[in-house]
C-alpha cells in the first residue's frame, strides 16, 4: 500500500469510515509487526509492542493535527513503543539480577561511601523540595530524550534546559553546603 493510499484511508476514518478505518489498521497491524520483529527477537513480546502502538494510535490518530505524514507519525509511535519495550526490559533485568539496588547509581560504583550518602541525601532533599527538577534529573538519568521529556511533562525544550540547568544547579549547592566537592 503506498502512503498516498494509506493517507487516504487515514483521512477516510478520520471522517468516521468504519470501512477505511478497519483497512487501515489492518494495514498498521503488518507493518508494526514486521517493524518489530525486525527489532526485538521474542514473538510474544512483539505482539505486545505491536498491541500497545496500536492502541496509542487508535487513542489519538483522529484527534491531533498530523504535520508530515500519518504514516511517518504511525511509524514514529510503533519505534517509540519499541524503545520503551528495551527500557522496561533493561529495567526488569536489572531488578530480577539485583544489580539494581546495589548499583543504582552505576557511575558511583568507584566512589567513596561517604560522597555516595552525601549525594543520595541531596537527591532527596531536591526531590522534597522540588518535585519537578527531580523528575527531570531522574528522566535525563534514565535516558529519555530531550523530546520524551518535554512531552512527558508538557513543557518547551528551552524550559526543560533552564529546569535541568536549575535542578543541577542546586544539587551542587547541596552537595557544596555538605562540603563534598
Amino acid at each position: 500500500m503506498s502512503g498516498l493510499k494509506t493517507a487516504e484511508l487515514y483521512n477516510k476514518a478520520c471522517q468516521g469510515d468504519k470501512n477505511a478505518e478497519k483497512e487501515l489498521f489492518e494495514f498498521l497491524f503488518v507493518r508494526f509487526r514486521y517493524f518489530a520483529g525486525q527489532k526485538i527477537g521474542n514473538q510474544q513480546d512483539v505482539e505486545e509492542v505491536v498491541q500497545n502502538a496500536l492502541m496509542a494510535v487508535s487513542r489519538k490518530y483522529d484527534k491531533i493535527n498530523i504535520d508530515v505524514s500519518f504514516a511517518a507519525w504511525a511509524h514514529r509511535v510503533v519505534s517509540n513503543e519499541v524503545l520503551k519495550h528495551y527500557r522496561s526490559k533493561s529495567l526488569r533485568e536489572r531488578v530480577f539480577t539485583r544489580d539494581f539496588d546495589e548499583d543504582f547509581i552505576p557511575a558511583m560504583s568507584n566512589i567513596s561511601p561517604t560522597f555516595r550518602m552525601a549525594f543520595l541525601d541531596c537527591v532527596k532533599e531536591l526531590s522534597r523540595d522540588y518535585r519537578r527538577y527531580a523528575r527531570i534529573l531522574n528522566l535525563k538519568y534514565q535516558g529519555f530524550a530531550v523530546a520524551e521529556i518535554c512531552e512527558k511533562m508538557s513543557i518547551t525544550h528551552n524550559n526543560m534546559y533552564v529546569i535541568l540547568s536549575r535542578a543541577r544547579s542546586l544539587l551542587k549547592q547541596c552537595m557544596e553546603s555538605k562540603e563534598i566537592d
